[in-house]
């Protein structure tokens, strides 16, 4: 029940449980109400959803039982005791086919609900947005606390900078805090958790017509009706879609399961994000600027994770990485090419900066074809002709990446053309790094500023750029330890040492891995034929050496060894990426960093 007693006008049809309408008038509103009221009331539709689908899907004696064991589980509704005692005589009468299906109906059931509670939360944080209602009126706040740990947590960038400010925190110590931020999320590869895509794409289309069908929009009793039933169809079709795939998925399967949240949800999420914070900090700080360097930024484990998997070899990895460029590549010639059809202006109407113009008499020569083709048609819309220029570049980019990824990590494309009638690759025509295509897209939006002009989708675009790069997440390389010291092992009774690495001591490994990072002469032969293990494992470190030489450093910044006991494991991958041009020790440069991972009490103590 309401505290008002009034019934908003929002309102959505539920259906009795033997599956009439109630009435054509009959309606339960739901707006402006606190979320608890919203979540019960669609529930009720929701549960009318799941009886209906189980009534057309299932025999009448299983529905039965079914909802008879719905019943007994709901607490409000039945004696403990009593109930505990039927649900385990319901359940002793199933088959197996029956369990199974019990199983999948419950599941079904729970996701619904999962879905239902995610819109509410939605729904209710984007109502109070828009009503200026997210205040810190709920929080009690000491402002002479020592710590702002010790304090109910903030819920909102806006209630943070206003707790700050309250704090007496200065600008100047903010701005160094922003500035030196750097967080990174990291993707874990769990095959045994992968959901379909198209089990996904049905719980994403399910969230969508609930909406619709809440939506104020709606007006007739028509329409509400033509949702429900595509509703009412759509989980029909869930729930006949097998969960999980009847084969074993690949690594690079997995790789796709895990890039389904960076393209359904974090590359749009992400700039919301960082205008949220923008906002918040300007209402709060007007004089300090969130940097333009991405704050938070991505890894991933899924097709680098070697540790326990053979199926992760060198060539999965530089294939994966590929795959997350072309992935980006993809994403930003959408949106370069929705900016050109946005970017109309007109040199008869506004002014274009100098360097704009100066880079566009650059483009002229180095893409002669693109300057026949849409010099006449932009001719007076100079961001427009940029634009071009811009789409050509990440094409090539584009192709440049398909044929490294066809040919592999040890390939080497230098002079090699792209096609018989494409420049080659020497020219430097794609883009060599995404700075240079950061710059492009930053030039626009200065000559846009100079003229007192914004783009919001440019700026979004930006946003994206700065955070995801081309390389969409660094890949962590992640190998136990014991797979560099067998390679060492095997390389020191090659080079028929006195002792043999795996017969030292810590102490004589440490100061045998020591001389040998010290010194510039190579120690592993250039050809020589390697046991399978040990050759996978030097392989790795020069597909690394390779896919920065190719993606920027970016692309892999850490190396971790798992079950990590003592200093030499660190220093055995040093070793191992100084063989492969890695880092430099006489020079104090790397291009990565070690992390050894402390995997049991022992070793916790000694680390």
């Amino acid at each position: 029940m309401t505290n008002s007693g009034e019934l908003p006008h929002n309102r959505f049809m539920l259906k009795n449980p033997s599956n009439e309408n109630i009435s054509n008038h009959s309606t339960v509103c739901v707006e402006d109400q606190d979320p608890g009221y919203l979540l019960q009331q669609r529930l009720e539709l929701v549960e009318d959803l799941w009886k209906t689908v189980l009534k057309s899907e299932c025999p009448p004696n299983q529905t039965e039982r079914l909802l008879r064991l719905k019943q007994l589980s709901d607490p409000s509704k039945s004696n403990k005791d009593n109930s505990s005692q039927a649900i385990v005589e319901l359940i002793t009468e199933m088959d197996l086919a029956e369990a199974i299906s019990a199983a999948r109906a419950f599941s079904l059931y729970f996701q619904l609900v999962n879905i239902l509670e995610q819109r509410i939360e939605e729904d209710s944080y984007l109502e109070s947005m828009k009503k200026g209602k997210l205040d810190d009126s709920n929080y009690k706040i000491d402002p002479f606390a020592p710590a702002l740990a010790s304090q109910t947590a903030p819920a909102t960038f806006r209630q943070l900078f206003e707790r700050l400010r309250r704090l007496n925190v200065p600008p100047a110590q903010l701005d160094a805090l922003m500035r030196e931020m750097d967080i990174r999320l990291v993707f874990t590869a769990h095959p045994t958790e992968i959901v379909r895509h198209t089990v996904r794409h049905k719980q994403r289309r399910v969230a969508t017509l609930l909406q619709q069908l809440q939506s104020n929009n709606l007006i007739s009793d028509s329409e509400k009706e033509i949702f429900r039933l595509q509703l009412e169809e759509e989980i029909r079709l869930w729930w006949r879609t097998d969960e999980l795939h009847q084969f074993k998925p690949t690594v690079l399967d997995e790789v796709d399961y895990a890039l389904h949240y960076f393209q359904q949800v974090l590359f749009d999420a992400m700039p919301q994000l960082r205008r949220r914070l923008t906002t918040a900090l300007a209402s709060s700080y007007p004089d300090v600027e969130v940097p333009h360097e991405a704050f938070c930024t991505f890894g991933s484990w899924v097709g680098s994770d070697r540790d326990g998997n053979p199926s992760v070899t060198p060539e999965i990895t530089w294939r994966t990485a590929c795959y997350q460029r072309q992935l980006m590549l993809d994403r930003y010639i959408a949106s370069v090419q929705e900016l050109r059809d946005q970017l109309s202006i007109s040199m008869q109407w506004s002014q274009v900066s100098s360097p704009l113009l100066e880079s566009l008499e650059m483009d002229r020569v180095r893409f002669p074809e693109v300057y026949e083709e849409r010099a006449a048609r932009y001719r007076l819309e100079p961001y427009r002709l940029k634009l071009s220029y811009t789409l050509e570049r990440l094409r090539l980019t584009q192709l440049r990446n398909k044929q490294l990824a066809d040919a592999g990590w040890q390939f080497s494309p230098e002079g090699k053309p792209l096609t018989s009638t494409m420049h080659s690759f020497d020219e430097f025509l794609h883009y060599g790094s995404v700075d240079e295509f950061k710059n492009e897209l930053e030039l626009i939006r200065n000559s846009l500023v100079s003229t007192d002009l914004t783009c919001e989708p440019l700026d979004t675009l930006l946003n994206q750029v700065h955070i995801f790069g081309f390389s969409l997440a660094s890949l962590d390389i992640r190998q136990e330890s014991t797979r560099h010291s067998d390679a060492l092992d095997e390389l020191t009774r090659y080079l028929d040492l006195p002792q043999s690495y795996g017969v030292m001591d810590e102490e004589h490994r440490v100061a045998w891995l020591m001389k040998e990072l010290n010194t510039r002469r190579p120690l592993i032969p250039p050809s020589f034929e390697w046991t399978k293990g040990t050759q996978e494992t030097i392989s790795v470190f020069h597909m690394l050496h390779r896919l920065q030489k190719e993606f920027g450093t970016r692309i892999c910044r850490s190396y971790v060894i798992s079950m990590s006991h003592t200093a030499s494991d660190l220093l055995e991958v040093l070793l191992l990426a100084k063989e492969s041009g890695l880092i430099d020790p006489t020079l104090g440069a790397a291009d990565f960093l070690v992390v050894p991972l402390f995997e049991t009490v022992e070793d916790l103590q000694h680390a």
